[in-house]
Formats: structure tokens, sequence, C-alpha cells
């Protein structure tokens, strides 16, 4: 028999007794706020047949009786599915998986809480934001900006209007070399992480809605201004904590915007994606009109039990699973 050497074996997690029952009075909590407010809480699968088309998201993929499953980077387009199907209000906290870097806000594998109000505005789901952050941190009020003007603010120009070689000039001033090389998105990512996310939020948290409608392909345009959609982020103490959407319900839309992303993704040399017809299916069969958003729950409970790391209140991250 093998002889196994178990010394210097790091097996036991950081997380105390106390720090497990605080994070459990987090989510204990979570779902109160939720069920006071007639939610229903629901499960889905967390293998699926087809992955996010999304250029920013690359999907931990398994093999199942000789066919391709994927981990959800959100269970977004399921719970979307049982919208479709007359569920009504739902929210689900459920594991997700991103194949991105470790970080101090990012573990490969993580809990997510997502839920969804159907004949709601985004600034009604907003309002719900802040009700539930209420809850657990001491603030006066939920601050709202459009992409536009925090751009402004913080850069002094505006991003919907500036063109590829003058947002390329400004993120090498910010340490993008070769920035002329990436797509206008990728820039404006970088600009708005490297100059404006980690000052969002120092007080109040703060909402920041109307992105590029190039940034937001689940999301329905902004009638006031088509050059955006009507997705929100929501950011405290300089970290992205949600992702909102007025939800687009038109299935041809849809596709159009799925198969946008998948010629990005050839251009960017990335894997070929296959369309999630099970999510066309469902907004074809009509999915009422609603508001959704994603919230990182790991990083939200990291801010609750004022910790500098999510490695701090989760059992075990990906190194020590």
């Amino acid at each position: 028999m093998e002889q196994i050497n178990l010394e210097g074996v790091e097996w036991q997690s950081k997380m105390t007794r106390h720090d497990l029952k605080v994070r459990h009075k987090i989510i204990q909590k979570i779902r109160q706020f939720f069920d006071n407010k007639g939610l229903i809480e629901v499960e889905t699968p967390i293998l699926a047949q087809a992955a996010v088309t999304d250029v920013h998201l690359d999907s931990f993929k398994t093999e199942y009786m000789g066919k391709e499953y994927f981990l959800n980077t959100s269970p977004e387009f399921a719970m979307k599915r049982l919208l479709a199907g007359g569920s009504g209000p739902i929210y689900q906290i459920c594991k997700c998986f991103r194949y991105e870097p470790t970080s101090k806000k990012h573990n490969p594998e993580f809990t997510m809480l997502e839920w969804y109000q159907p004949n709601y505005t985004l600034q009604r789901l907003l309002d719900e934001v802040e009700e539930l952050f209420h809850v657990f941190f001491n603030f006066e009020m939920l601050e709202r900006y459009t992409y536009e003007f925090i751009f402004k603010k913080y850069l002094g120009f505006s991003p919907l209007t500036a063109n590829h070689k003058e947002l390329a000039e400004h993120a090498k001033n910010f340490g993008l070399y070769h920035a002329d090389k990436y797509d206008k998105d990728t820039i404006l990512e970088f600009l708005f992480s490297t100059c404006i996310e980690p000052f969002l939020g120092q007080n109040n948290p703060v909402a920041i809605y109307n992105y590029p409608a190039s940034q937001a392909a689940l999301a329905q345009i902004t009638a006031e201004d088509p050059r955006t959609a009507q997705r929100a982020e929501v950011f405290y103490k300089g970290i992205e904590l949600a992702n909102g959407f007025y939800e687009l319900t038109n299935w041809e839309q849809q596709k159009q915007r799925f198969h946008a992303d998948l010629y990005q993704r050839s251009t960017n040399n990335q894997e070929a994606i296959a369309v999630d017809k099970k999510l066309l299916a469902a907004l074809k069969h009509g999915m009422p009109e609603c508001s959704g958003i994603a919230l990182g729950l790991d990083r939200f409970i990291m801010l609750a039990m004022q910790e500098a790391s999510i490695a701090e209140v989760i059992s075990f991250t990906i190194e020590q699973a």
C-alpha cells in the first residue's frame, strides 16, 4: 500500500465557528428580506448545455455521457426560463463559476444572489437594492449617476462621443500600452476599472446606470438615448457588488446580440460558443417585462464582516479546495 505523508498538509479553514455563524446569519437575513417581500426562492441547474456568449466571460466545462456541459457563470438564463413559465418574482442563492484569476475580490467558485421582479423598472429595482443594503450597512442613500456623467466627473470626457483613437490615448496615459489594439469597450472597461471604480461608494453605495448599449447585451435600449442600455452596476467601498438590467424580452433582438457576441469572439480568436436555444425559446414564448440583478454575495459578506479579502469569508478558496 502506498505510503501517504500528511505532514504539512493544510486542511483547516481560515473561518472560525464565529465567522461561520456570522456568514450564516447574513444569508439568513437575506432570505428573510426576500421572503417578506413575497419572492420565491428557486434552484436551477449549475450544469448547463450552453454557455454565455459574453466575450468577457469564460466558462468551466465538463463532460457527461459524451456530451459537453458548462458550469454556470450566473443562473440568469435558467431563471428567465422560469419567469417565462409564470414563476412570478423569484430569487436564488447559488454557486457560480468563472474562469478568471483569483484575487482579493474573486474566487473561480463563488456565491451569487440573483433576483427578478416582474413589472419593475430598473430604478425601482435599485430602490430595492438600497433597501437590502440598509439591512446591513449604515449609509444615507444609494447615489445614482449615469455612466456618461461619471466619466466626465473623473476623466473629463464623454465615453459616448469619444472615438477609438481618443480613448486609446487616454488609456495609454493610465498604463494600457498598445491600447489602440483593443476594441472600444475593452478600453472603456479598463478606464472605468482603473480610474473610476476604486473611488466609488466610499461613503454611500453608488449605482451607475445607462451603460453603452454595446456593454449590455441582455438589457433593453434606453428610450431617451439609444446609445445606451438600461444596465446598472452597484459599487460600495470601491468594489463592484451587483450588475442589473431592465431585461431584454424580445427574442429576435436577443438572438442578434448573441450573434454579435459570437462574431466578436471569433475576431478575438476566442472559443466558439453555441447559442442558448432554450433561453431564446422561452423569450419567444413570452417573458414578462421585468428587472433583475445579480449580486456577488461573497464580496457583500466581506464588506458586511469588514474583511479585506473574500478568502476570509468563504470556507475554502480554490487553492484550499
